[in-house]
């Protein structure tokens, strides 16, 4: 595989909190606080995502991977004001999470050179070609289908539904425990580059850093306004 830069982003919430028994949030519990904490002030939640997308795009970057539930909404022109911003980028899949007083629902999507390819929800991972590179893209602990079962492919890109892939792609929820490292230590072993985007915790420390390679790489941190991080891999 050529030299390959993949922006991972990483979301702060100073609110949310990891249940001690349990972990992190999962599901409808972490909607919720989602809606709670940003639904009522999506302006400036938008402007914050943008000011990411400014900052992968003055990068020379082939794919941002954002965490699930990224793009929250209410209505459907907020949904399409982030659509607008992620065609600025080369390729991109990011997570996007519907609130109304009543219920959430969350989906993501993969973007390349200003077009849709793929909406996909929590049941399947999606076989697609990124950056020309044979890659899974999975929503949270769905990634474990990938060693599992077979799983959707996008017809046009003639994959198989089995492995091998070079890159598994997984947007997560709230920050995960050390347990969740065999699931990518598996990816690893079955010959894929492996990495995790996800929302972190209040206070929340990353001292793994949720990538496992078979291919040599390097990490670049960069700290961003809220707590947020870009991290900038790149794949030789």
């Amino acid at each position: 595989m050529n030299k390959l830069r993949i922006a991972r982003i990483i979301l702060h919430s100073d609110r949310l909190r990891m249940d001690p028994a349990r972990g992190a949030l999962k599901g409808p519990g972490f909607w919720r606080h989602l809606r709670a904490a940003y639904g009522h002030q999506l302006p400036g939640y938008q402007a914050r995502i943008s000011g990411i997308i400014t900052a992968c795009h003055q990068q020379d970057i082939d794919i941002v991977l954002f965490p699930a539930c990224t793009a929250i909404w209410r209505y459907h022109t907020q949904l399409e004001r982030y659509r607008q911003e992620i065609r600025k980028l080369r390729c991109a899949i990011f997570g996007c999470l519907k609130v109304s007083p009543s219920h959430c629902k969350e989906h993501s999507e993969i973007w390349a050179h200003g077009h849709r390819l793929m909406k996909l929800d929590s049941r399947w991972p999606i076989a697609v070609k990124l950056a020309g590179i044979p890659s899974v893209i999975a929503q949270s602990s769905t990634i474990k289908v990938v060693y599992q079962a077979p799983f959707l492919t996008l017809p046009s890109d003639r994959l198989p539904a089995t492995p091998p892939y070079r890159l598994a792609l997984d947007l997560g929820h709230g920050q995960y425990q050390g347990r969740y490292r065999r699931v990518f230590r598996k990816l690893r072993s079955m010959g894929m580059d492996a990495v995790l985007s996800f929302w972190r915790n209040q206070q929340g420390q990353t001292n793994y850093h949720w990538v496992e390679a078979r291919s040599r790489y390097t990490l670049e941190r960069h700290e961003l306004p809220h707590g947020d991080y870009l991290d900038l891999l790149e794949f030789h």
